[in-house]
């Protein structure tokens, strides 16, 4: 029975393909001559392997069979020399983008822990992260160093495993490494980088749009100004001609949604006609010798107005948060560092897509049309305006909507009476994450020490830059000599005659008293983030300018035509003309739907930031 591994013994290079599993067992194959090995990591890089093998002259994808793939293992012995097991050490694709001089008897060939799809990986890992850790706003999401902004660490790449978990993000607890004093101790350096910093100011700037939707009943206001459910006019040609259609424009911003002119019938005890006399010299049909008054006759047309009119106004607006994250951690403290986060172009649903003409649109499909959600109520195809499509007549003349409006605010306050953008759930979410963001700064600022050290790499084969380290030497300046920090980066050199990690620790500075967490370790997302609430004064809403039907007048009905007709009877002129000059019409005065912009600065206090903790000074 071997005993417990206690030395290294030969090192494996399995060459493969993408869908190769690794096996202890299978795996212990040499597929190329190698002659050292190098495996390094640093926080937020790809584990990386640099493999000098035997060349004779051979091109690359010579010496590789063209297989992109490396398996690097180690066997573990026991004091006897016997393998207790074998451990994979690094799992990789190549790449060929550094230079190979060829001919030569050996070549180094760079190995990366990677695979085709760790894009996808890494959005996958992103995805789990909660707001305020991810702002989708405060960056580009694709780029990882943005989507981790508030996080105080950096992504662990696994160099071994292929799976799904390739890619981890560093946001919890694991156990400290402690390796007291077991290292080399004439390794030993620590090095002091920096002052932590003094305090960091956060400013986030928010714009978007506000916009505001209204709809008006002008069928409604023409019948409250008549008195009664219909139009009575002599001319009605005149009248339907000039009546709004569907799609055009009135008054500017107001576009017409719903439009009819319909001919009635008479209304009970309502005339049907309006009989004029005329003097038999002023008519156009007047005869040589008549001298008796014309009768003229005029029908009397009642009309049932139906028109609905859309308008969407919009104004700019900006907010911006300045706040400060002080610094009560130990140790000297220093300077302060500016963060500007960005929020532009919010939107209620930024994933939505913009309405587009000449486009077949099937029932439910949900678009974004003059700042505002829509959803298609049946399949069409789209002409050149959602305003021309929303309203049709269906087989029974009855008006239907293709088009139902969702939201009557698009823009991220959820309505156009919300006085600020911070005062929003989605506001309160980006303070919180600029707050991190700060913390996280603070954090990194108070990483001003760094401890660099060699250790045989049996005692952490395993070790990641998602681990946290303690050592213990005489040789370090701090009280009792023991230091716990954050690996920064390591460097696994393995060769026939000696296996060793070169380790960087990141320290931060303080005794560790300081907070409600005494244990908290380096650059370790807790989950406990020290946080400030946050209420911002509330401020009268910035409106754009008023919106709506400001009066509607129906000028000359029939009545005040007939009037007219008997006027020009009276003085003896053509009653047809004097009817051409009366014509019924309908005067809509609409309210501005202009901009503007409006920009609002919050000025606020925060509490103070408790530092991470790694050692005391003397």
């Amino acid at each position: 029975m071997s005993g417990p591994a206690v030395h290294l013994g030969r090192i494996w290079a399995r060459l493969c393909d993408e869908t190769h599993n690794w096996s202890a067992e299978e795996d212990r194959v040499d597929d190329v001559v190698h002659y050292g090995v190098r495996i390094s990591e640093g926080e937020g890089d790809f584990p990386v392997l640099e493999l000098v093998v035997q060349a004779d002259g051979m091109t690359v994808d010579e010496v590789t069979g063209g297989m992109p793939r490396v398996l690097i293992s180690i066997d573990r012995l026991d004091a006897n020399g016997d393998r207790v097991d074998t451990v994979l050490m690094f799992d990789g694709v190549i790449d060929d983008t550094g230079e190979f001089v060829y001919g030569e008897d050996d070549i180094s060939l760079r190995y990366q822990a990677m695979r085709a799809d760790w894009e996808t990986l890494q959005a996958a890992v992103l995805n789990q992260l909660p707001l305020p850790i991810i702002d989708p706003c405060a960056g580009d999401m694709s780029q990882i160093h943005e989507a981790l902004d508030a996080i105080p660490s950096l992504v662990h790449w696994s160099r071994t495993t292929r799976g799904a978990e390739l890619v981890s993000a560093i946001v919890g607890n694991k156990p400290v490494i402690d390796l007291g004093g077991s290292f080399r101790r004439d390794t030993l350096k620590v090095v002091r980088k920096s002052v932590p910093l003094e305090r960091v100011d956060v400013v986030i700037s928010a714009e978007w749009t506000q916009a505001q939707l209204g709809e008006f009943n002008v069928g409604q206001l023409i019948e409250n100004e008549m008195g009664s459910a219909w139009l009575a006019t002599l001319s009605p040609e005149k009248v339907q001609n000039a009546w709004p259609k569907i799609g055009s424009s009135l008054g500017g911003d107001y576009v017409v949604a719903l439009s009819g002119l319909d001919e009635v019938d008479a209304p009970n005890g309502s005339p049907a006609e309006f009989v004029a006399h005329q003097a038999a010299s002023a008519g156009r049909t007047w005869r040589p010798g008549a001298t008796q008054p014309q009768e003229v006759r005029f029908k009397q047309t009642y009309l049932k107005p139906s028109l609905l009119v859309s308008a969407s106004s919009s104004v700019k607006r900006s907010e911006t948060v300045t706040l400060s994250v002080y610094n009560g951690g130990q140790g000297a403290k220093s300077g302060v560092e500016r963060v500007e986060i960005n929020l532009d172009h919010l939107a209620l649903d930024a994933a939505i897509e913009d309405w587009q003409p000449n486009t077949h649109y099937g029932a439910n499909a949900i678009v974004r049309f003059a700042g505002f959600l829509w959803r298609s109520a049946e399949p069409h195809d789209a002409s050149s305006s959602l305003w021309t499509d929303r309203w049709y007549k269906d087989e029974q003349g009855d008006w239907q909507t293709r088009w139902d409006i969702l939201t009557v605010d698009g823009s991220p306050l959820g309505g156009p009476a919300a006085a600020s953008f911070f005062n929003t759930v989605r506001g309160l979410l980006s303070i919180d994450h600029g707050i991190l963001v700060a913390n996280k700064t603070l954090a990194y600022s108070q990483r001003s020490w760094e401890v660099k050290f060699e250790v045989d790499a049996i005692d952490v084969l395993g070790i990641t830059c998602a681990d946290t380290v303690r050592i213990v030497s005489d040789r370090i300046p701090c009280v009792g000599g023991a230091v716990v920090g954050k690996v920064k980066g390591y460097v696994f050199r393995i060769s026939a005659d000696d296996a060793v990690c070169e380790i960087t620790l990141a320290i931060s500075t303080g005794s560790g008293e300081a907070g409600d967490e005494v244990n908290r370790v380096v650059s370790a997302y807790q989950g406990d983030v020290y946080r400030v609430s946050y209420a911002p004064p509330v401020y009268a809403p910035a409106f754009a300018p008023p919106l709506g039907i400001a009066s509607v007048e129906v000028v000359n009905d029939a009545i005040e035509q007939g009037q007219a007709i008997d006027a020009a009877a009276a003085a003896g002129t053509d009653l047809s003309q004097a009817l051409s000059n009366a014509p019924t019409a309908i005067r809509i005065t609409t309210l501005p739907a202009g901009g503007g912009q409006s920009h609002m600065p919050i000025m606020v206090a925060v509490s103070a930031y408790q530092g991470y903790k790694g050692i005391q000074l003397r």
